[in-house]
């Protein structure tokens, strides 16, 4: 019987693999990741019984990983912002509130000066 744990440890022997390997045009590969959940689905449907205790949904994954950006996929599909999308998008926000505070304290001290005059 499989358990998560043992999936994800062969995943991530898989990840290794793939991320030694680039593509033709320097992106991630995920071929041996494809391959691996590709096995597994097809062990659960020959063997049910040693996967009913999981909750996984190996056809999806593998839709995921075949889009070519597994974030990406994410991100369409169910609303999923990828982590260094967000951080950009923080970053960004945080930028524009700085600027924002710093004229607005241009602002005060140009007219508090005007004031006095």
């Amino acid at each position: 019987m499989m358990t998560k744990e043992q999936i994800f440890e062969e995943f991530n022997i898989v990840k290794q693999k793939d991320l030694k390997k680039k593509t033709k045009d320097g992106k991630e590969s995920y071929t041996h990741r494809i391959a691996l959940l590709q096995s597994h689905a097809e062990a659960k449907s020959a063997h049910p019984n040693q996967y009913r205790h999981l909750d996984i949904n190996f056809k999806n994954l593998i839709k995921m990983y075949e889009s070519g950006d597994p974030d990406m996929y994410n991100w369409k599909k169910l609303g999923i912002e990828p982590y260094h999308i967000k951080v950009a998008r923080e970053e960004a926000e945080e930028k524009e509130k700085k600027k924002k505070e710093k004229n607005a304290k241009k602002d005060t001290t140009i007219e508090s000066i005007d004031s006095i005059n």
